[in-house]
């Protein structure tokens, strides 16, 4: 329930004193996903430091990067935005923020956190790092309606015309560089 909640891993009971076990457990789990080729993003937003790292599926380290934590909100958005900038790759399909405090994590948004972070309670990160987003943050249209939608195009006789002008366009164009073609031969 948890992967479908867009976890990207998810680790309960032992796995402080057995992550080995765990991790080859979740590998063996989801070794069947069709692409092996897919990268992870997760933030880990801490009093000192925040830092970054790019994953591959089975949790291998590709990336990483740190910084300081800023000491208020709209700086610690900004740390948190280029921290994920440099880690991210073309094949990221998820990216994960851990934050201290209490968390909706269903809307992205910090219900409570201490006075470490002066104004982080309140603050909407996932909209926050949405509108940062690009390519990879769209809404979609499913295969059926794509389908039907109807693409307007002049009449056949019409269509006919202007392929009739493109090619004699066309043959124009490739007259003058078949002479030049020849002299040079």
């Amino acid at each position: 329930m948890a992967i479908l909640n867009g976890a990207y891993a998810v680790v309960v009971g032992g796995a402080i004193s057995r992550p080995q076990q765990t991790t080859a457990r979740f590998v063996k789990h989801i070794s069947d996903l069709p692409s092996s080729d897919i990268t992870a993003v997760g933030v880990d937003l801490g009093g000192t430091w925040t830092r970054s790292v790019l994953t591959d599926m089975y949790g291998n380290i590709l990336k990483s990067y740190r910084q300081e934590t800023p000491k208020n909100a709209a700086s610690v958005l900004a740390c948190i935005e280029k921290c994920i900038e440099k880690v991210i790759d073309g094949k990221t399909t998820a990216i994960g923020i851990a934050s201290a405090g209490r968390i909706d994590f269903k809307n992205g948004k910090v219900l409570y956190a201490s006075d470490n972070l002066p104004g982080w309670t309140g603050t909407e990160v996932k909209n926050e790092i949405e509108k940062e987003g690009t390519g990879s943050i769209y809404k979609a249209i499913n295969k059926t309606k794509l389908l039907n939608f109807k693409i307007p195009h002049p009449p056949l006789p019409e269509q006919q015309k202007r392929a009739a002008v493109l090619s004699a366009v066309q043959e124009a164009k490739e007259r003058p560089e078949a002479v030049i073609k020849a002299t040079k031969a």
